[in-house]
């Protein structure tokens, strides 16, 4: 399970106020124009966006550097080019497939989100304005602060510009009874307290089908198209906690049989579905579903049925993976301390005074030192490293010593009480030792 990380969310904000990722860009041409991730990588790849533009990336410390730049030659770039080197991926890889998003999902989704270009930059490109994503009055707007169009100056202004207050344009708001005082909406609200007589809703309570984001606003109150920027911005969501609240539900569901998945990867859930899932949550909101939701067929109470078990095996999932989490942090924090304690003493080894002692075989092979040299001594060991552990063959013990002594020493071999004979005889394993020895070797 990956867990995400907030503090690190928080250094994000800044890709949607001055930088634009390769993902944001390429959804949303492919949005704006009905295209497939493949005709859009192919279109900025012909317009050379990633040549004219200067390419960024967020480096291991989470800032934001530089990665390449225009040639000054007026062609090519210099640097490590990440937006080409996707685009190039998905032009290879998606030409047959009719994708029309970057999702999550898709191997060069993480590529695709930290390579980075200036937003500004991007969206003054000739190429790139042909389309009209973001038009200058637009612009002074889309990534500050935005003035809910159902708070309570809005209304009070349609007030004063309405004798007739009951006659709003009905394409624009729906006539219903409506009881402000039930309404469990956060700070900024559909409804000014001065305005609780007139009782409409928004449009899109009348929607057919929702997206995660517009059923999450329903849950919490919020517009979605005034929040459409907002809602991923963690900065927004840490003062709008009903929304938040509200989207991790929501999302909770996304994965079960009640969102469909549209062609271009969205997914969505139908007007009744959604209403039944609000009710059987016991979330009623006013406007959309505070009527009883009944079920009268048998086809209907079988799928009220099935919703039943999905919320209980949603707060069941929801319940493992808080004790997932739980033991995850407990586990977190024993590594934590092993790893400390394991640094301390690296340290405390790396403190330590060493050792200056010689190694105790080079003293004993150091011919240098006559007054302690034992030449003997010397080559039992060196005979004895080559009998049983340079050279283990399958041979007598003498045979073996005798053959090596006669390339290695000048000692006179056949000689039985010679040095030879000693020397062969200290290096005799103890298991092939003779009667006639005396064996005890051990205190």
């Amino acid at each position: 399970m990956q867990l995400s990380d907030p503090i690190l969310d928080i250094i994000k904000t800044d890709e949607s106020l001055e930088f634009i990722s390769l993902k944001e860009a390429i959804n949303l041409l492919a949005t704006k124009t009905k295209s497939t991730t493949f005709g859009v990588a192919t279109y900025l790849l012909n317009q050379k966006v990633h040549s004219v533009l200067h390419g960024y990336y967020r480096s291991i410390d989470y800032e934001i550097h530089i990665s390449s730049y225009p040639s000054y030659k007026g062609c090519g770039w210099v640097g490590e080019n990440y937006a080409f080197q996707w685009l190039q991926y998905i032009t290879e890889n998606e030409k047959h497939l009719k994708k029309f998003r970057v999702s999550n999902a898709d191997k060069y989704n993480n590529g695709c989100e930290e390579a980075l270009w200036k937003r500004v930059d991007f969206f003054n490109l000739e190429c790139i304005k042909n389309f009209y994503l973001s038009e200058e009055k637009e612009w002074n707007v889309l990534f500050k602060k935005q003035q809910y169009i159902w708070d309570g100056n809005y209304l009070s202004t349609q007030l004063s510009d309405n004798s007739h207050p009951l006659d709003i344009d009905e394409n624009q708001y729906l006539s219903c009874s409506f009881s402000i005082e039930n309404a469990n909406y956060p700070e900024k609200r559909w409804m000014d307290e001065s305005f609780k007589q007139i009782k409409s809703y928004p449009l899109f309570f009348k929607h057919k089908t929702f997206s995660p984001h517009e059923a999450a606003c329903l849950m919490a109150g919020y517009n979605p198209i005034e929040t459409q920027w907002d809602h991923r911005n963690v900065n927004w969501l840490k003062d709008n906690s009903k929304y938040e609240e509200a989207s991790n539900f929501i999302y909770s569901v996304v994965k079960t049989d009640l969102f469909e998945e549209h062609s271009r990867g969205e997914s969505f859930i139908t007007s009744e579905n959604l209403k039944a899932l609000l009710t059987e949550s016991g979330h009623f909101i006013d406007g959309f579903n505070d009527q009883d939701f009944a079920n009268t067929s048998n086809e209907n109470l079988a799928e009220n049925t099935q919703l039943k078990k999905t919320i209980a095996n949603l707060e069941l999932d929801v319940v493992i993976e808080q004790v997932t989490v739980k033991e995850l942090n407990a586990e977190i924090e024993k590594l934590k301390t092993e790893l400390l304690e394991k640094e301390q003493k690296i340290k405390e080894l790396a403190s330590s005074p060493q050792k200056d002692d010689t190694d105790l075989m080079s003293l004993i092979f150091d011919e240098s030192a006559t007054e302690r040299y034992a030449p003997d001594l010397v080559l039992s060991i060196k005979l004895w490293e080559h009998i049983y552990i340079t050279n283990p063959k399958s041979d007598s013990h003498t045979n073996k010593a005798a053959i090596w002594l006669k390339d290695n020493a000048g000692y006179e071999v056949s000689k039985k009480s010679g040095s030879a004979s000693k020397i062969r005889e200290i290096t005799t394993p103890f298991i092939s030792w003779g009667t006639l020895r005396d064996k005890n070797y051990k205190k």
